[in-house]
């Protein structure tokens, strides 16, 4: 899943143009995690100030669903004003740190309703915390028909606590082929 999205911000304003940090309303962030409660902490998270009432309200291109990624296109149909503002695809696939060593069936499940969902010209970024994950990685996006276009370590990673783990150590980007 996608955890509490802290990137959503980030991803909004490179996509909208917008300074970093600031929020561009006219970029879409999805978030599917089956996590009810980081459902509910990213919701509490992507909330800004209504000045007219003086109440917190969701920002309203975020959008958290509970669910299985596995299950995509249901999730995104269940959702009537959702499956509108994506009918014609996803610009832009993010998937972080993909546990595809214990779970690579569930993985290849979810990079597969990703691909069809996709526009032609989406585009997916990856990342990954260890090298051979990352490798596995790569080999099950090109086994499902993704192009790799950038492949490499991440200059900007985050060290955790652990030597060998490194947040978003590896990045990755990929398209559709085109046939």
């Amino acid at each position: 899943g996608f955890g509490v999205c802290y990137e959503g911000l980030v991803l909004s304003a490179y996509f909208g143009g917008k300074p970093y940090g600031y929020n561009s309303e006219n970029v879409l962030i999805v978030g599917i995690d089956i996590d009810k409660k980081e459902i509910e902490r990213a919701k509490r998270e992507y909330e800004r100030l209504d000045t007219k009432t003086m109440k917190w309200v969701p920002m309203p291109n975020f959008k958290f669903i509970c669910g299985d990624a596995r299950n995509l296109k249901e999730l995104i149909n269940a959702d009537q004003d959702l499956k509108e503002l994506v009918s014609d695809g996803f610009d832009i696939v993010v998937v972080r740190h993909p546990n595809i060593a214990e779970n690579s069936q569930i993985w290849e499940d979810i990079l597969r309703k990703a691909y069809d969902l996709m526009k032609q010209d989406g585009l997916l970024i990856a990342t990954s915390y260890i090298d051979f994950e990352h490798r596995m990685l790569e080999s099950l996006l090109m086994k499902i028909g993704y192009e790799i276009l950038i492949n490499k370590e991440n200059p900007y990673s985050i060290p955790t606590k652990y030597k060998e783990v490194i947040r978003d150590n590896y990045v990755l980007f990929a398209k559709k082929k085109v046939e």
